[in-house]
């Protein structure tokens, strides 16, 4: 397994009720998280999202970005961040250059990009 999610489980497990992310007055623990992450690594597995697989990341900075990055880790996967104010076409050329299979975007970029990459919306 990845060595970041097996240093974020250790973690995780030591200190489960402790705040890992406030981000605007949300607020998560590790165990919160690491169920989030789980519960999203079985479904980008079920999906199809396998060892080597590279997937794209185009949400906006948010605890769900960091669950995102660690279930594509913990699926066996790599990210690539794709920062969805850059211009439609660079985020289309990264997609491509990478060889993405799959796009996490969050709804407000539903449909934005015209790749070859399967679309998952979070």
């Amino acid at each position: 397994m990845n060595q970041i999610i097996t240093l974020f489980e250790q973690q995780a497990k030591k200190h489960a009720t402790d705040i890992a992310v406030s981000y605007h007055g949300h607020r998560l623990t590790y165990d919160q998280i690491n169920l989030k992450v789980n519960q999203f690594a079985g479904f980008l597995m079920e999906m199809g999202v396998g060892v080597e697989d590279k997937v794209g990341i185009a949400i906006d900075r948010s605890p769900e970005m960091l669950i995102v990055m660690l279930a594509i880790l913990k699926a066996g996967a790599a990210y690539v961040p794709l920062d969805p104010e850059y211009p439609q076409k660079r985020v289309e050329y990264m997609l491509a250059d990478s060889e993405a299979r799959f796009l996490v975007v969050s709804t407000k970029y539903k449909g934005l990009y015209h790749t070859k990459a399967t679309e998952i919306l979070l």
